[in-house]
């Protein structure tokens, strides 16, 4: 992690390109709510052999979060953390988010325990109030987003509440091909207060959102801009994380 001239820390979520695969129909993330409710060491078993210093990690994120906030347990709010952390090797969140990718659905059972308890933490966290986001992709993705189609991103996507961040020259710049996503939100969790990354206000869309291309502009520089706005699904995407007997 480090820091630009501006004071802002290096957050490579907020340009991590989760958005390459739009119209990929998976089937819905569900079976992870009937996990048992566990504590971090316990909800990192089944995966820390994917990983070099899982624990380590998990210890770290228990430590730094003794008081977290709006209701939840140390455990759900060190999930959260866990998630944010960068390692030398490929971190968590990147793993994971390849797998919520990945068409078969069997490859994240190791991962329910976690996700039960990041999703629960996620879940308790009031909806973003600001309605407009922002995503950034060093990549041209304009030709993939069609005006008046809907889609789905299946994985964690992180987002920015602040366009001058995004311009930043550690995340998209104001030169080179460049994707960047104007997204009128309902749903997004503010995760700053559990973060490891404390200077940057980042939303996060849970797997599973849905929306509709409203707009495209060419920008000129190398930059397009997708307007998306979210839509509710014709059916549930992502199963919520308390089981209702």
């Amino acid at each position: 992690m480090s820091a630009s001239a501006g004071g802002h820390e290096w957050n490579p979520r907020l340009i991590e390109d989760t958005c390459d695969e739009p119209e990929a129909y998976l089937q819905p993330l569900d079976g992870y709510q009937e996990s048992d409710l566990v504590s971090l060491e316990e909800a990192i078993e089944p995966i820390k052999s994917l990983f070099r210093n899982l624990p380590r990690d998990a210890w770290i994120a228990k430590n730094a979060l003794k008081n977290p906030v709006n209701g939840l347990t140390p455990d759900e709010a060190a999930a959260i953390h866990l998630y944010t952390m960068e390692t030398r090797t490929r971190s968590l969140y990147l793993i994971l988010n390849e797998m919520l990718r990945d068409r078969d659905r069997r490859k994240l059972q190791p991962w329910f325990l976690y996700l039960k308890l990041f999703i629960t933490a996620l879940f308790k966290i009031s909806p973003c109030s600001v309605k407009v986001l922002w995503r950034g992709v060093k990549s041209s993705l304009h030709s993939k987003y069609h005006r008046g189609q809907r889609y789905i991103w299946w994985a964690f996507s992180s987002c920015t509440l602040s366009l001058e961040v995004l311009e930043q020259p550690m995340y998209l710049g104001k030169t080179g091909t460049r994707t960047l996503f104007s997204i009128e939100c309902m749903n997004g969790k503010a995760i700053k207060p559990y973060s490891y990354f404390q200077k940057e206000d980042e939303i996060l869309l849970l797997p599973g959102f849905y929306f509709e291309v409203v707009g495209k502009v060419n920008a000129g520089n190398g930059l397009h801009i997708i307007q998306i706005r979210e839509v509710t699904p014709p059916h549930v995407l992502l199963e919520h994380p308390f089981v209702v007997s």
